[in-house]
Protein backbone atom coordinates (compact mmCIF):
# COMPACT_ATOMS: atom_id res chain seq x y z
CA UNK A 1 0.00 0.00 0.00
CA UNK A 2 1.34 3.37 -1.07
CA UNK A 3 1.28 6.20 2.11
CA UNK A 4 -1.12 8.36 0.65
CA UNK A 5 -4.10 4.97 0.11
CA UNK A 6 -3.11 4.37 3.53
CA UNK A 7 -3.90 8.12 4.82
CA UNK A 8 -6.94 7.70 2.43
CA UNK A 9 -7.68 4.43 4.38
CA UNK A 10 -7.01 5.90 7.84
CA UNK A 11 -9.66 9.34 7.56
CA UNK A 12 -12.36 6.77 5.68
CA UNK A 13 -12.15 5.17 8.76
CA UNK A 14 -12.17 8.29 11.34
CA UNK A 15 -15.16 9.65 9.13
CA UNK A 16 -17.39 6.30 9.68
CA UNK A 17 -16.28 6.32 13.52
CA UNK A 18 -17.18 10.00 14.25
CA UNK A 19 -20.51 9.00 12.01
CA UNK A 20 -21.45 6.14 14.04
CA UNK A 21 -20.24 8.53 17.41
CA UNK A 22 -23.06 10.94 15.75
CA UNK A 23 -25.42 8.36 15.15
CA UNK A 24 -25.77 6.95 18.68
CA UNK A 25 -26.22 9.52 21.99
CA UNK A 26 -23.28 9.32 24.44
CA UNK A 27 -24.16 6.52 27.22
CA UNK A 28 -25.17 8.12 30.38
CA UNK A 29 -24.35 5.15 33.15
CA UNK A 30 -26.57 6.44 35.69
CA UNK A 31 -29.55 6.52 32.78
CA UNK A 32 -29.33 3.46 31.19
CA UNK A 33 -28.71 1.46 34.90
CA UNK A 34 -32.10 3.43 36.21
CA UNK A 35 -34.05 2.53 33.29
CA UNK A 36 -32.51 -1.34 33.16
CA UNK A 37 -33.55 -1.99 36.90
CA UNK A 38 -37.50 -0.09 35.97
CA UNK A 39 -37.10 -2.74 33.06
CA UNK A 40 -36.49 -5.26 35.64
CA UNK A 41 -39.49 -4.06 38.06
CA UNK A 42 -41.63 -4.38 34.47
CA UNK A 43 -40.54 -8.21 34.25
CA UNK A 44 -41.51 -8.79 37.66
CA UNK A 45 -44.63 -7.21 38.03
CA UNK A 46 -45.80 -9.35 34.76
CA UNK A 47 -44.84 -12.52 36.78
CA UNK A 48 -45.96 -11.35 39.92
CA UNK A 49 -49.07 -9.74 39.47
CA UNK A 50 -50.27 -10.66 35.57
CA UNK A 51 -48.69 -14.48 35.32
CA UNK A 52 -49.14 -15.52 38.77
CA UNK A 53 -51.34 -13.13 40.95
CA UNK A 54 -54.35 -15.19 41.56
CA UNK A 55 -51.78 -18.36 42.38
CA UNK A 56 -49.51 -15.70 45.20
CA UNK A 57 -52.45 -14.40 46.51
CA UNK A 58 -54.23 -18.12 47.16
CA UNK A 59 -50.46 -18.93 48.88
CA UNK A 60 -50.50 -21.26 45.99
CA UNK A 61 -47.05 -19.82 45.23
CA UNK A 62 -44.81 -18.24 47.34
CA UNK A 63 -41.75 -15.31 46.19
CA UNK A 64 -38.87 -14.02 47.55
CA UNK A 65 -36.86 -10.99 46.38
CA UNK A 66 -32.97 -11.15 47.20
CA UNK A 67 -30.86 -8.38 46.54
CA UNK A 68 -27.62 -9.55 44.48
CA UNK A 69 -24.46 -7.08 42.76
CA UNK A 70 -24.29 -7.20 39.30
CA UNK A 71 -20.87 -5.26 37.66
CA UNK A 72 -21.09 -4.38 34.39
CA UNK A 73 -18.04 -2.86 32.79
CA UNK A 74 -19.51 0.68 31.73
CA UNK A 75 -22.21 0.93 34.61
CA UNK A 76 -19.85 -0.58 37.84
CA UNK A 77 -21.26 -2.55 40.15
CA UNK A 78 -25.08 -1.82 41.48
CA UNK A 79 -27.85 -3.73 43.19
CA UNK A 80 -30.86 -5.54 41.75
CA UNK A 81 -33.16 -8.20 43.16
CA UNK A 82 -33.55 -11.95 42.27
CA UNK A 83 -36.70 -13.30 42.46
CA UNK A 84 -37.08 -16.86 43.70
CA UNK A 85 -40.39 -18.65 43.26
CA UNK A 86 -41.54 -21.41 45.44
CA UNK A 87 -43.78 -23.68 43.88
CA UNK A 88 -44.34 -26.72 46.12
CA UNK A 89 -41.17 -28.52 47.07
CA UNK A 90 -39.92 -26.56 43.55
CA UNK A 91 -37.76 -23.12 43.20
CA UNK A 92 -37.60 -21.24 39.99
CA UNK A 93 -34.90 -18.64 40.07
CA UNK A 94 -35.11 -15.28 37.48
CA UNK A 95 -31.70 -13.77 37.78
CA UNK A 96 -30.96 -10.61 36.12
CA UNK A 97 -27.56 -10.96 33.94
CA UNK A 98 -27.08 -7.64 32.67
CA UNK A 99 -27.96 -4.78 30.42
CA UNK A 100 -24.56 -4.15 28.70
CA UNK A 101 -25.35 -7.29 26.59
CA UNK A 102 -24.78 -7.98 23.03
CA UNK A 103 -28.14 -7.89 20.12
CA UNK A 104 -30.24 -7.49 23.71
CA UNK A 105 -30.92 -3.95 26.47
CA UNK A 106 -31.15 -6.87 28.82
CA UNK A 107 -31.75 -10.41 30.19
CA UNK A 108 -32.95 -12.36 32.82
CA UNK A 109 -32.37 -16.10 33.09
CA UNK A 110 -34.60 -18.08 34.48
CA UNK A 111 -33.58 -21.37 36.41
CA UNK A 112 -36.24 -24.35 37.78
CA UNK A 113 -35.30 -28.06 38.32
CA UNK A 114 -35.56 -29.14 34.88
CA UNK A 115 -33.51 -26.27 33.01
CA UNK A 116 -33.44 -22.70 32.45
CA UNK A 117 -34.41 -20.12 29.89
CA UNK A 118 -33.44 -16.69 28.87
CA UNK A 119 -35.61 -13.39 28.77
CA UNK A 120 -34.42 -10.83 26.82
CA UNK A 121 -35.19 -7.34 26.79
CA UNK A 122 -35.78 -6.05 22.99
CA UNK A 123 -36.11 -2.71 21.13
CA UNK A 124 -38.68 -2.69 18.55
CA UNK A 125 -37.70 -4.80 15.61
CA UNK A 126 -35.42 -6.68 17.15
CA UNK A 127 -31.90 -6.80 17.30
CA UNK A 128 -29.84 -6.10 13.37
CA UNK A 129 -27.09 -6.45 11.29
CA UNK A 130 -26.35 -3.90 9.48
CA UNK A 131 -24.20 -4.48 6.17
CA UNK A 132 -22.57 -2.04 3.86
CA UNK A 133 -20.85 -2.45 0.65
CA UNK A 134 -18.71 0.56 -0.28
CA UNK A 135 -16.14 1.21 -3.43
CA UNK A 136 -13.66 4.25 -2.93
CA UNK A 137 -15.33 5.24 0.08
CA UNK A 138 -18.78 5.50 -1.21
CA UNK A 139 -21.55 3.17 -0.09
CA UNK A 140 -22.80 1.07 -3.03
CA UNK A 141 -25.86 -0.65 -1.16
CA UNK A 142 -26.49 -1.28 2.88
CA UNK A 143 -29.10 -3.87 4.21
CA UNK A 144 -30.28 -4.71 7.10
CA UNK A 145 -30.89 -8.59 8.70
CA UNK A 146 -32.49 -9.55 11.59
CA UNK A 147 -30.42 -11.67 13.94
CA UNK A 148 -33.45 -13.58 15.46
CA UNK A 149 -36.22 -15.30 14.47
CA UNK A 150 -39.36 -14.04 15.56
CA UNK A 151 -41.67 -10.93 15.41
CA UNK A 152 -40.59 -8.41 17.47
CA UNK A 153 -43.41 -5.68 16.88
CA UNK A 154 -42.84 -3.82 20.42
CA UNK A 155 -40.40 -3.34 22.80
CA UNK A 156 -40.55 -5.52 25.66
CA UNK A 157 -39.42 -8.88 27.08
CA UNK A 158 -39.04 -11.87 25.08
CA UNK A 159 -38.50 -15.58 25.58
CA UNK A 160 -35.50 -16.67 24.30
CA UNK A 161 -34.20 -20.01 22.65
CA UNK A 162 -30.83 -20.81 22.63
CA UNK A 163 -28.07 -19.57 20.45
CA UNK A 164 -27.62 -20.40 17.19
CA UNK A 165 -30.78 -19.63 15.46
CA UNK A 166 -32.53 -17.97 18.49
CA UNK A 167 -35.54 -17.33 17.64
CA UNK A 168 -37.75 -15.30 20.63
CA UNK A 169 -41.55 -14.83 21.55
CA UNK A 170 -43.26 -12.04 23.15
CA UNK A 171 -43.21 -12.80 27.17
CA UNK A 172 -47.18 -12.72 28.37
CA UNK A 173 -48.60 -14.35 31.37
CA UNK A 174 -50.02 -17.49 29.74
CA UNK A 175 -46.36 -18.07 27.69
CA UNK A 176 -45.00 -17.47 31.01
CA UNK A 177 -47.21 -20.20 33.15
CA UNK A 178 -46.18 -22.50 30.81
CA UNK A 179 -42.63 -21.61 31.05
CA UNK A 180 -42.98 -22.89 34.98
CA UNK A 181 -44.48 -25.94 34.29
CA UNK A 182 -41.59 -26.73 31.72
CA UNK A 183 -39.02 -25.92 34.24
CA UNK A 184 -40.57 -27.42 37.37
CA UNK A 185 -42.82 -30.10 35.95
CA UNK A 186 -45.34 -32.54 37.10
Amino acid sequence: MRPTQVSDNFLQFMQQRQARRDEAPPLDPAVRRNQWLADVEELYRLILDDALGTYIASGQILYERASIELNEPRLGSYEVDRLTLYIGDDQLVAEPVGTMLIACRGRVDITGPLGSCRLVLLDKGGPAVRFTISEGGSPLETSTQSIVHGEVSDPGWYLATPPPGVTVTRLAPEAFRQLVMDLVGE
